[in-house]
């Protein structure tokens, strides 16, 4: 019965042993959990940005057989030093500024979810309530970035027609893939998977930046014109040439999860009305401070 006894009071005090080291663990969880979750709260808030040092490349399409008119003529842009959101800006993110009514939108997410999915139905006039309204909420100025710097950004020192080279396969964008475009080189087909996927989900470019190609058009600041003729050699907001009011049409870039290869180029540029927003269109922010 001692022996018993002896066993009963080394399981009791095993017992309490393990009770304090899972009470230790959960504490140590929690307090784990609640750090992360501050650190997920302000880079939801305020997105990732990476720094992109300042330079010079050649802007537009500098093969003539494989570009569209409004690509031309290719010409030297320099480029400040400016800091780039790693991502295309979230249903998350957004929904903090509708939430706090700072934006005026509640776009749809075509049932694809929101939270880590890029923001999509937007218009260029909703993406300027978000970058007003995180730069009253940060202290910081953040906007649009104008053509030449998502360029610059998207190319990452290349000047091939992806950021990857001349190809581009599911592995490093989400377009349909169907289809090859750039038969002479590119050999492989892929999915079409008729949705966006959630940011960051692919790899990145050289610069650390995600679905540069891809995912959903992303809305620039400048203006459309219908070439490069006149274009600034600095990299700065091209405004309406016969005004310096708002235009009507802005500039898309990077192609989307419905296009084919070829509009997901560096070069490409799309035009729409800036009160337009559709399931194909996002925006990503710059800032320069």
């Amino acid at each position: 019965m001692g022996h018993i006894n002896m066993d009963m009071d080394n399981i009791v005090k095993l017992a309490v042993h393990k009770e304090i080291i899972v009470t230790v663990l959960i504490i140590t969880s929690l307090i784990t959990s609640f750090s992360v979750n501050a650190d997920v709260i302000q880079n939801t808030l305020e997105p990732r940005m990476i720094t992109i040092a300042g330079g010079e490349f050649i802007m537009g399409c500098i093969r003539p057989k494989n570009c569209d008119s409004n690509e031309q003529p290719a010409h030297q842009v320099t480029v400040s030093p400016f800091k780039m959101s790693a991502t295309e800006v979230t249903f998350k993110q957004w929904d903090h500024c509708y939430n706090d009514k700072g934006c005026t939108t509640y776009p749809s997410d075509e049932g694809w979810g929101r939270n880590q999915h890029p923001v999509i139905n937007v218009s260029w006039d909703d993406a300027q309530q978000y970058v007003t309204w995180l730069s009253k909420k940060t202290g910081k100025h953040y906007r649009l970035p104008n053509e030449a710097e998502w360029e610059y950004a998207a190319r990452a020192n290349t000047q091939t027609f992806y950021a990857h080279g001349d190809c581009i396969t599911n592995s490093q964008a989400n377009f349909d893939a169907r289809f090859i475009w750039n038969k002479e080189n590119c050999k492989t087909t892929g999915i079409f998977a008729n949705k966006t996927h959630e940011v960051g989900h692919l790899v990145s470019n050289a610069l650390g930046l995600y679905d540069m190609h891809g995912n959903v058009w992303e809305w620039t600041q400048d203006c459309f014109h219908k070439n490069y003729q006149g274009a600034p050699t600095h990299a700065i907001e091209w405004k309406d040439k016969s005004s310096t009011s708002t235009c009507e049409l802005h500039v898309l870039r990077g192609g989307s999860w419905y296009d084919l290869p070829w509009d997901l180029r560096s070069a490409v540029r799309q035009q729409e009305y800036a009160a337009s927003s559709n399931s194909t269109t996002g925006f990503r922010i710059v800032s320069t401070n």
